[in-house]
């Protein structure tokens, strides 16, 4: 087989590693659950019943008769069956006596629910003895149920019982808080005592039954961070590495799912995918492939970039846009990550994420605010993506941002390479090899700043490259490899360097991911020799000892912290490879970008004018740029805008009673807080964007007394604020006294244009003027607008424009 089939059959394989023998399913209903397992060995060891049969399986949709046989009894008068309805408790139905003509039957209908059958003995003080049910009971499987919150606890261990046609249930009424598994374990004989192993597991939210998806690492059995069932990882399951998939790997595989004609697989991972994403759009950074999302928020932008990107090339190469609205609603959250305060020197970046761990996995629910250089790359793949599929210029515009933002803030011209990243209190200015090489990818089209990513294949080499690499054994768990093994000495590039600040004791291992990163960036610089060099030293790294088609991660285990590399063939290594080989722009597409300062046109300002129209209603009040044929070079305020909005809140009822409200809706002469996640908002930070703002004054509908509208000049008058305060509101003689304030700040930024044939008028003298605004004429005419008695969200607007169309009145005019 060639290098391409079988990394794509390593490829495929890793699509089941997480499913277990047998399938299993599970339905809680209410305070039950009930298990089915499909598939087990009928000849296998069983209890039978000795005395009682039924004449069919009463399944939990049935609801009638109950009835059956019962033999080998003495004295079956001291015997009877029960009927039971299983909920929160057992709820005895009906207790049947046994008849001469050896049957017996309930004299009424049983309802619908998880039934019980028992035959019991009355002793003589009228209590009776569980003698045995209907049914046979495997003697080597049986079933545990687990709820998982911080750790997974056992709940009931439950026999199996063959219900006959091949059906074999168990059931709890055990149901507590958290996450519901059920996991099927078989007895087996091993180094001379009995142990049990798992053979199939479910969980009663999304799981494999939604699709699959790729394992990321091709474990072996004998490696301590081996675990089936996640009974070593902590008693934390979904810490089961090898049935773990994160979200970059998955993005991978439709990349290449893609490439090779697979659209099934592709649509099967997206199907999962829909099923997983987050309310908010963002996917968390890693999945159990049977379970599916764990209990922790751990979220990260690149991550979601890639997925976004792996989704648009789907598309792009097939035209099945089903699972747009997916795309669109992560590259949405992808855009809400963006620092939009300019004082900030993250400004016109992406944040990282949601949620961090401690060196013990402790988790801790947070905002990472600190934008990392491989996000920004990932995200605008993501970001190209929907722009390709949709046609949509916000993306451009995103695209156009942290490009600029990317080169202005973190590019390292001194050393040609990009930092790591930044926080809000400055550059990180670690080094890794991502930051030269995918970064490296991402500028190629750059023709504002003048980047030649040619001078970024120096830097790998100087900095990163690694000669004379070996796979070998070991059986220290730091470091631990009882699989892998190579002979020849290999060459490639490291993740990380400890130059000028960077990581100390960074470990010299050949990473598989970062070399073909490198190996990409040649090919897309058309320097092929290059990248032939080092893509030979990647397939044989490919055919090492014991594997079984897929590329390694790394040539040496680094398992602690920070380090986190292993010697596991891996999904995403193999991805890189058939990808670097089959599709070069697949596994990372040339970017372009719009927004040149120096070589930008009048159409291009119109038709961003147009987007912010279309989508900030208040904006409407700007009208078109006007021009005559005269070339020239002029000066303009950019309606692309940053908006923030501020909204500060206190409120009290005085009838009927109730507590603090924070934001009033009005229906039936009632006044009600059905807004609660404005509170949450309220609480994180005190500035927002524009659409949430949009969202929450579409919920509003009081009526204003003692309000008043006014305008500040932003800093340095590139732009203005809008207040609208209220203090007080009447309804249905209820007095409701409260007081808040709504602030839009609205700030404009300066570009250049230059057109050959085109130029604008009195647009530049409107703009200079804001600083020279009569705030005192403002005022009155805002006042005059206020005198409405509604205001529902399109009023507000109305209010929003007027006041932005007063702005651009000249003083004297």
């Amino acid at each position: 087989m060639s290098t391409s089939s079988t990394l794509l059959s390593f490829i495929k394989s890793q699509m089941d590693t997480a499913k277990f023998q047998y399938d299993v399913t599970l339905n809680e209903t209410g305070n039950t659950l009930l298990g089915q397992v499909s598939n087990l060995p009928n000849e296998d060891d069983k209890i039978f019943p000795q005395h009682i049969n039924v004449d069919q399986y009463y399944s939990s949709n049935y609801s009638g008769i109950v009835s059956g046989t019962w033999f080998n009894l003495s004295d079956p008068t001291s015997y009877q069956v029960e009927v039971y309805i299983i909920t929160a408790d057992y709820y005895l139905q009906e207790s049947c006596d046994l008849s001469s003509n050896g049957r017996w039957t309930t004299t009424k209908s049983i309802g619908t629910g998880l039934k019980e059958i028992r035959l019991v003995q009355t002793n003589s003080d009228k209590s009776t003895s569980f003698v045995e049910y209907p049914y046979s009971t495997f003697v080597n499987y049986k079933a545990r149920f687990f709820s998982l919150t911080d750790a997974e606890y056992l709940n009931a261990e439950v026999p199996i019982f063959d219900v006959g046609a091949g059906n074999y249930i168990f059931y709890t009424n055990k149901v507590y808080p958290g996450l519901k598994i059920a996991k099927v374990l078989h007895r087996v004989w091993r180094a001379n005592s009995y142990e049990y192993d798992v053979v199939g597991l479910i969980g009663s939210e999304a799981n494999v039954h939604d699709g699959r998806l790729p394992s990321s690492f091709l474990i072996p059995a004998n490696d301590p961070s081996y675990d089936k069932d996640g009974t070593k990882a902590l008693r934390k399951y979904g810490y089961m590495l090898n049935s773990r998939s994160w979200l970059y790997d998955i993005g991978l595989a439709l990349l290449v799912f893609t490439t090779s004609g697979d659209y099934d697989l592709c649509k099967e991972i997206m199907n999962r995918l829909a099923a997983e994403q987050n309310s908010d759009g963002s996917f968390d950074f890693s999945y159990d492939n049977y379970i599916g999302a764990l209990f922790e928020h751990y979220v990260r932008t690149g991550a979601v970039g890639w997925i976004v990107w792996g989704m648009c090339h789907y598309m792009l190469k097939t035209g099945d846009k089903n699972h747009l609205d997916v795309a669109e609603k992560a590259g949405n959250w992808i855009l809400s990550q963006m620092v939009t305060d300019p004082k900030d020197l993250r400004y016109g970046l992406l944040k990282g994420g949601n949620g961090e761990y401690s060196n013990n996995y402790d988790f801790s629910d947070t905002e990472i605010a600190w934008c990392s250089t491989e996000h920004q790359v990932s995200s605008m793949q993501g970001l190209y993506g929907l722009l390709k599929v949709t046609g949509n210029k916000k993306y451009q515009r995103a695209l156009d941002k942290i490009h600029s933002h990317l080169v202005n803030t973190l590019y390292d011209a001194k050393n040609k390479r990009f930092y790591q990243g930044v926080s809000a209190d400055g550059i990180d200015p670690s080094w890794a090899l991502d930051c030269v090489t995918w970064a490296g990818m991402a500028v190629i089209q750059d023709k504002s700043f003048n980047i030649d990513s040619a001078d970024f294949l120096k830097t790998a080499q100087d900095t990163f490259l690694v000669n004379n690499v070996k796979v070998v054994e070991s059986t220290d768990e730091a470091h631990y490899n009882e699989t892998y093994s190579s002979e020849a000495s290999l060459s490639g590039f490291k993740p990380y360097s400890d130059s000028d600040g960077g990581y100390s004791g960074s470990p010299d291992i050949i990473w598989t991911e970062g070399t073909l990163g490198y190996i990409a960036l040649c090919k897309k610089l058309g320097n092929t020799a290059e990248a032939d060099k080092y893509l030979s030293q990647m397939e044989n790294l490919q055919t090492i000892k014991n594997a079984t088609g897929g590329m390694v991660y790394a040539t040496e285990t680094y398992a602690a912290l920070p380090w986190e590399f292993h010697v596991w063939e891996s999904v995403v290594g193999s991805a890189w490879l058939y990808l670097v080989i089959n599709d070069i722009d697949a596994v990372f597409p040339t970017l372009s970008f719009s927004t040149d300062l120096t070589q930008n046109t009048l159409d291009a300002a119109n038709d961003d004018l147009d987007y912010y129209q279309d989508n900030l209603v208040f904006l409407k009040a700007i009208s078109e740029l006007n021009f005559t044929e005269t070339a020239t070079t002029y000066t303009f305020e950019s309606p692309a805008v940053d908006v923030a909005w501020r909204l500060d809140v206190g409120a009290s009822i005085s009838s009927p009673e109730s507590d603090n409200i924070v934001v009033y809706t009005i229906k039936d002469g009632q006044i009600t807080n059905n807004l609660d996640s404005i509170q949450k908002l309220l609480a994180q930070n005190d500035t927002f964007t524009f659409d949430g703002l949009n969202q929450i004054l579409g919920t509003l509908a009081v009526k204003l007394k003692n309000g008043r509208l006014w305008l500040d000049a932003a800093a340095g008058g590139s732009g203005f604020t809008l207040h609208l305060e209220k203090d007080h509101t009447e309804v249905n003689q209820v007095q409701v006294t409260e007081k808040y304030e709504i602030s839009l700040t609205i700030k404009f930024h300066q570009i250049t244009v230059t057109t050959p044939t085109e130029t604008v008028t009195d647009y530049n003298n409107q703009i200079n003027k804001i600083q020279n605004l009569d705030w005192v004429k403002v005022e009155s005419l805002a006042t005059f607008v206020l005198k409405i008695s509604l205001i529902a969200a399109t009023d507000l607007a109305i209010i929003a424009a007027t006041a932005l169309f007063i702005m651009f009145i000249p003083v004297g005019a």
